[in-house]
């Protein structure tokens, strides 16, 4: 892996005002269920300020004496107390993948796994459950065997609290999902995710890599 798995608390100055833009935004959900809830549009489009302001926190992070170039696609996302079945355990097709935890939610967090068997695939039919559920809202019994035969092809790693205004970074090839979606609360779980692409710059160095040169 390139990048290494970061944890940082506090990461808004200011997570009231970025609560207030999230509530500010209209949402909709993917209109083939790739993931559950609803979205934003895209913040560079809707507040490029606040996406460039974002985007310079999460590189620096990584990159502190290096500005790097990317492509980011950068949302708020809202999933409701109906979803009631855990998240699916899954890859992200891109560089870097950051999430900031918005609203209050303590135990709704990201949990990190790695594979049980060297040649885990996703199954196309189990995949279409999750999609189906995603459009519909409908979590039946049938929904939630899939789902755990699915994850059932995964050991955890790392357990990570979903505490408000806390960031995790992770290499988005790196599986990964949500145990908890709800927490007994009327709140929708309200999350900012940053899928960063194509990071690089010549002379680019990466932590992990410089770490296990020493030998």
């Amino acid at each position: 892996m390139l990048y290494p798995t970061i944890i940082q608390d506090n990461f808004f100055e200011d997570i009231n005002s970025v609560v207030d833009l999230a509530d500010s935004l209209e949402y909709a959900p993917c209109p083939v269920g790739r993931w559950p809830g609803k979205r934003s549009q895209e913040l560079h489009v809707v507040h490029p300020q606040f996406f460039n302001y974002f985007c310079s926190k999460v590189t620096k992070l990584i990159f502190p004496n290096q500005e790097v170039d990317f492509n980011c696609t950068l949302h708020f996302q809202k999933i409701s107390n109906d979803h009631t079945q855990g998240g699916w355990i899954h890859k992200d097709p891109n560089d870097l993948t950051a999430i900031v935890y918005i609203s209050k939610h303590k135990n709704c967090g990201t949990s990190l796994y790695k594979a049980k068997d060297f040649f885990t695939f996703g199954d196309p039919e189990l995949e279409s459950f999750k999609n189906q559920s995603y459009m519909t809202k409908k979590f039946t019994k049938q929904v939630e065997q899939a789902r755990l035969l699915a994850n059932k092809q995964y050991e955890k790693t790392l357990e990570i609290k979903s505490l408000q205004n806390r960031l995790i970074a992770f290499e988005g090839l790196n599986p990964h999902g949500v145990e908890n979606f709800t927490e007994n609360s009327d709140e929708d779980r309200v999350t900012l995710i940053g899928f960063f692409h194509h990071i690089s710059k010549t002379g680019l160095k990466y932590p992990t890599v410089e770490s296990k040169r020493i030998l």
